[in-house]
C-alpha cells in the first residue's frame, strides 16, 4: 500500500495496488469524527485485491482541519452542499486520471449521506456500499449494498471503542 497525498489537493489520498492490472477504484466517505488513516486496514486489504483507493478527508475532519477549524464543521455558508461537491470532485479528478477503471463508493454513517447526495445530483459511479447508514434506499441502475443492521460504527473503529457508550453513533481512535 502506498500513500501519496496528492499535491492537486492535499487533503486528498491516493492508496494505489501494487498490482499491474488495477480492477478499479474505490472511494471512502467516511463518518463523522474520523478520517481516512482510520480506515488503513480496509485500505490495504482493497489495494492486495488490486483495487486503488482514492479519498478525501471530509471538511473539519483529518487533514482538512486548520489549527483555528472547528472539528467537524464544514463551512460557515452552504457546508453541506460544499462536501458533497468535494466528494463529487475527487471521484471526477480519478476518472481523468484513470478514465479505463470503474468507479465504487463506501460511505460510512454521515459519510453515507454524504454519497447518497452525490448520487441524487447524478454522480455516475459503478458501485455502492452504504454502512451505518439509517435507512434503505432504491437506487435505479446501481448495485447497493446496505449494511447499516448488522456492521456498526464500532465495527470500523480501529479501537472498537465508543465515545459515548457501546452503541454510540460516533467512534473514537484511543491512541
Amino acid at each position: 500500500m502506498t500513500s501519496n497525498i496528492t499535491n492537486q489537493d492535499p487533503h486528498v489520498y491516493e492508496f494505489l495496488t501494487n498490482q499491474i492490472n488495477p480492477k478499479g477504484i474505490i472511494h471512502i466517505s467516511h463518518g463523522m469524527a474520523e478520517h481516512i488513516p482510520r480506515y488503513k486496514w480496509l485500505i490495504s486489504r482493497f489495494n492486495d485485491d488490486g483495487y486503488h483507493v482514492i479519498a478525501k478527508d471530509h471538511r473539519g475532519h483529518g487533514l482538512s482541519i486548520n489549527a483555528k477549524d472547528v472539528k467537524g464543521f464544514f463551512s460557515d455558508k452552504d457546508g453541506w452542499n460544499k462536501v458533497v461537491s468535494d466528494l463529487e470532485t475527487v471521484i471526477a479528478d480519478s476518472r481523468n486520471k484513470f478514465p479505463n477503471l470503474d468507479q465504487f463508493l463506501i460511505g460510512h454513517s454521515m459519510g453515507s449521506w454524504i454519497a447518497l447526495s452525490a448520487l441524487a445530483k447524478g454522480l455516475n459511479i459503478k458501485g455502492l456500499i452504504l454502512s451505518g447508514s439509517s435507512k434503505s434506499y432504491t437506487l435505479p441502475n446501481i448495485p447497493l449494498l446496505l449494511m447499516g443492521n448488522w456492521l456498526t460504527s464500532d465495527t470500523l473503529s480501529t479501537s472498537g471503542n465508543c465515545l459515548m457508550a457501546c452503541k454510540s453513533w460516533l467512534t473514537i481512535d484511543r491512541k
